[in-house]
C-alpha cells in the first residue's frame, strides 16, 4: 500500500488541477441529458462547463 501511495504521489497526473471547463467525460454527460430531456443538442466541447455553483460559472463568463 505505502508503495503505491508513493508512486500516485510521485505521477505528474494527480498533482494539478482538473480541466477548468470540467471532465470531458462529465460534459458528454450533461449534454446527453439536455439532448434526452429537453431536445436540446449541446456542444459539450464548447457549449458545457462543469462548476462549483453558479458564482463559478458566472466569474468564468
Amino acid at each position: 500500500i505505502v508503495a503505491k501511495l508513493v508512486e500516485t504521489v510521485h505521477d505528474p497526473r494527480t498533482n494539478r488541477y482538473s480541466a477548468s471547463k470540467g471532465i470531458q467525460g462529465l460534459r458528454k454527460a450533461q449534454a446527453a441529458y439536455y439532448a434526452r430531456r429537453f431536445g436540446v443538442k449541446l456542444d459539450p466541447a464548447t457549449q458545457v462547463v462543469a462548476t462549483l455553483g453558479s458564482k463559478e460559472g458566472f466569474a468564468n463568463v
